[in-house]
């Protein structure tokens, strides 16, 4: 799947969050979610004049029950030794605690100022440190 965040608004409805990658079985879309609903921050390029870099959304606070999107029937398959890869551009706020992509027991987390792997029995796969507060990353591509 691939997500864009090109859309205008995000309410909850369904097929509202649209996969543009056209892979078989697709498109997987999503919805939005959380006691409140993710936030469209920019409906243009993240970089102006060039059509190959996507939008963005927001998704602040509050940490529990906070804005997310819902994507199911995603064909990701969590058999012992599969492989999924996950990637994407953000920009944290310096949250602890916080889950930017996850799937059945399988989550990224930001935790005790690190980002890692979480397999739902700590302690968490670290990854290097690739993330400051505040600041963009460059993308991850992380495969467990």
């Amino acid at each position: 799947a691939s997500y864009n965040f090109a859309e205008t608004a995000y309410t909850g409805a369904a097929g509202e969050l649209v996969d543009s990658a056209g892979y078989g079985g697709g498109p997987f879309n999503g919805t939005g979610q959380g006691s409140t609903q993710p936030g469209v921050a920019s409906t243009s390029p993240a970089r102006s004049g060039s059509p190959g870099t996507c939008s963005y959304a927001t998704l602040a606070g509050p940490r529990t029950g906070g804005p997310g999107f819902l994507v199911s029937n995603l064909p990701l398959s969590t058999s012992t030794g599969a492989q999924t890869t996950v990637a994407f551009w953000m920009y944290w706020d310096g949250t602890d605690m916080v889950m930017p992509a996850g799937f059945n027991a399988y989550d990224l987390w930001f935790s005790g100022g690190a980002f890692g792997f979480n397999t739902n029995v700590f302690p968490l796969l670290v990854t290097s440190s690739i993330f400051t507060s505040r600041g963009r990353s460059s993308v991850i591509d992380f495969s467990p």
